[in-house]
């Protein structure tokens, strides 16, 4: 008698880790900068950018530029040197504080998670074949039950980079560019879908830049405005009948401006990277041996537990908050220049129905304001929120 057998395949994770570090560096202004009377905005990862005002300058706006080295070990369980391991950081928070004038405190916190995924693969007998085909397996003695059981198999991982490079125009109402201050590049509304041998990607990137103009008649401009793309990245063997899973996010941003035809610096360039990390998905059937007896013969089933990865559902939720907020500042408000805000989950529980999510929406908002001392201002504001993502 022989044993057909199927293998079955499930993904696991073997162990995992999560860690928080600080960062801290002092900066010193540099002695072509003015000194700084408020800072009004930081921006970065490791390298950071801050936008800040001055009294001491006849140009009130400035900016400083840094990064910060580190080097961390992470503890993990059951890992070896060549292990596959995927990593993933967030910054929870960053802040720069002034000392004085010239010099000034960078802190941000960063959380760490690591795991070390691993394949399992488990041989499951599909079928009994006797040794000769005359054979009645069931005249003979043997019987056995049979069962159905699904999964979801991974079928491709791969990680990818992709770049978006566009040159804008700035309108001509707006005065052409002296310096770039600050900017902010940020994709919005995106969305992927499966095509054969490759994923279209698809959505919006808002643009924010801030500047001096070449005139002398305002000391402070912005540009902002939105740029639709919609590419395909190739991926090899996926199809539309695959069950993607597939987490796009920031990579590098850069920005420059450049002269145009007519000599004016009106031309924007714009570079950015987002990062795939991409998973295809295909859920399967196998019909292996449940059970099985012998009335003819000593049989002993070997047992083994299987834990299978199986897709119950997936869904896309969204939520839309309204609030309104009232100035801290005494300064009014001109122009509402940009708004940028970052969603942090505090807490997530199953309930019946779906998965309930309790969080904030921390909200920054760069505005000019009718201050010529200090035409620029931020305002910080926190927006608590309760979702229910219905599964």
């Amino acid at each position: 008698m022989d044993l057909k057998t199927a293998q079955i395949t499930s993904n696991q994770i073997v162990c995992h880790s999560d860690t928080q570090i600080t960062l801290e560096n002092d900066m010193n202004v540099p002695d072509s900068k003015p000194d700084i009377d408020k800072i009004i905005k930081i921006k970065g990862t490791l390298d950071y950018f801050i936008l800040y005002a001055s009294n001491d300058d006849i140009v009130p706006i400035h900016n400083l530029s840094g990064s910060i080295n580190f080097d961390e070990s992470v503890g993990l369980d059951n890992v070896s040197e060549g292990d596959e391991i995927n990593c993933h950081f967030e910054i929870d928070d960053c802040q720069a504080n002034l000392i004085n004038s010239r010099k000034l405190s960078i802190n941000a916190i960063i959380e760490i998670h690591c795991c070390k995924p691993k394949s399992v693969y488990y041989e499951a007998v599909s079928s009994m074949v006797s040794d000769d085909e005359t054979d009645n397996l069931n005249l003979d003695g043997l019987y056995s039950k049979m069962k159905t059981v699904t999964y979801t198999h991974l079928v491709i991982q791969k990680n990818d980079i992709h770049r978006i490079f566009e040159e804008l125009t700035l309108p001509k109402a707006k005065p052409s560019i002296a310096s770039v201050l600050y900017y902010n590049i940020r994709p919005l509304n995106i969305q992927t879908k499966v095509v054969e041998d490759g994923v279209r990607l698809m959505g919006d990137l808002n643009v924010f830049v801030l500047y001096t103009p070449e005139n002398e008649e305002r000391s402070l401009e912005y540009f902002e405005t939105e740029v639709s793309f919609d590419e395909i990245i190739n991926c090899n063997d996926c199809n539309e009948d695959m069950i993607p899973d597939i987490d796009v996010s920031v990579g590098t941003r850069e920005l420059s401006s450049k002269p145009d035809e007519d000599g004016e610096n009106r031309i924007v360039n714009f570079e950015l990277t987002l990062k795939l990390q991409m998973k295809f998905y295909e859920n399967r059937e196998a019909q292996i041996l449940d059970d099985a007896y012998s009335t003819a013969m000593e049989l002993e089933p070997v047992k083994e537990k299987m834990l299978l990865n199986k897709l119950i559902m997936k869904n896309q939720s969204s939520l839309r908050l309204s609030e309104q907020i009232s100035l801290e500042s005494p300064d009014k408000i001109l122009q509402i220049c940009n708004a940028t805000g970052k969603i942090t989950i505090d807490e997530q529980q199953i309930v019946d129905g779906g998965i309930h999510l309790d969080g904030v929406l921390l909200l920054d908002i760069l505005y000019m304001t009718e201050n010529d001392v200090s035409p620029l201002s931020i305002e910080r504001a926190v927006l608590p929120f309760s979702h229910t993502i219905e599964i």
